[in-house]
Formats: structure tokens, C-alpha cells, sequence
């Protein structure tokens, strides 16, 4: 990233640490809370790409998989197991090589033990891709203890 990318960066984004899991291949991302809840943003890189230089369906179905279980946990306060049920994305436009692009929590709503989230991907231009998810919901805290969702996104922002 250089140093006109950084400029493109909203002011209210916070750099987010690696986590050493599979995540990382989303890296380098940003995060704002906005009423507690998490709001992820990056630039789109080169590794994010196709051979197009635009951002791969992979890598969004991948973000959108992070930034939706990321809203779950917050929702819930504990950033803990909460596997993937189900996922359905639409693709609208194009993120192109450079582009700022985010992940908007439109709706979501917690059962005892699922979650369900909508989320809009916004880019320069307009919609990027909608999306909506849900979630599996531990039934038992005490056996997948997880981290205070305050505690987590200190932790992720603290670079």
C-alpha cells in the first residue's frame, strides 16, 4: 500500500492486526464500530484480485463471511463459534484494483441460537454486492468461551 492509499482511508477506520488464521488473506483490514457494530473496510489489493486486476468473487464471499459472523458476534457480545449455516451473495459491480470498498451491516437479528445478518458491500461507485447470512449460535458459552466483543475489537485495532 502506498502512501496515496492510506490518504483514501476514511479517518474513522482502525487499521486491524493480523489474527494468524486464514483471515489474513483479507489483510491489510480496517475496522470502525458504528453503534457497536463492526463496520470492515480495505483497499483492494493485488492479491485480492483476478487476472482482470478486479476484486475476486472468493475473496468478497470470504469477507463477507468475516464482516457477517463479526456482526453476530458483536450483536451477541462475544466473539466466540459461530459457524457458517448459509451465505447467499449477489453480485452487482465490480471493486477494481485500488478501490475502497466496505462492509455495511443493514439488518440483524439473534434467535437463542442462530443469526441472521444482511449486509450491503459499498464501493466508489455504488453497491458492490448484497448479502445475507446465518449463523450457528453456541448452545453452550461455557465450552466455546470466546473473547468480550469490546475486549476483541480493542485487541484487533491495537497495531
Amino acid at each position: 500500500m502506498n502512501k496515496n492509499d492510506k490518504a483514501r482511508i476514511p479517518d474513522e477506520f482502525k487499521l486491524c492486526r493480523d489474527d494468524g488464521t486464514f483471515n489474513n488473506v483479507l489483510s491489510p483490514l480496517y475496522l470502525k464500530l458504528v453503534d457497536g457494530q463492526p463496520v470492515i473496510g480495505l483497499i483492494i489489493e493485488k492479491h485480492h484480485c483476478n487476472y482482470s486486476n478486479i476484486a475476486h468473487g472468493g475473496f468478497l464471499m470470504t469477507l463477507i463471511d468475516f464482516a457477517l459472523a463479526s456482526a453476530v458476534c458483536s450483536r451477541i457480545g462475544q466473539y466466540t463459534t459461530t459457524p457458517t449455516i448459509n451465505i447467499s451473495v449477489d453480485f452487482m459491480a465490480a471493486a477494481k484494483l485500488g478501490d475502497w470498498i466496505q462492509v455495511d451491516i443493514v439488518a440483524i437479528d439473534v434467535t437463542r441460537t442462530l443469526g441472521f445478518v444482511t449486509a450491503l458491500i459499498q464501493g466508489p461507485n455504488g453497491h458492490v454486492a448484497r448479502a445475507s447470512g446465518c449463523f450457528k449460535l453456541p448452545s453452550d458459552t461455557a465450552k466455546h468461551p470466546g473473547i468480550a466483543a469490546d475486549e476483541y475489537h480493542q485487541w484487533r485495532t491495537s497495531v
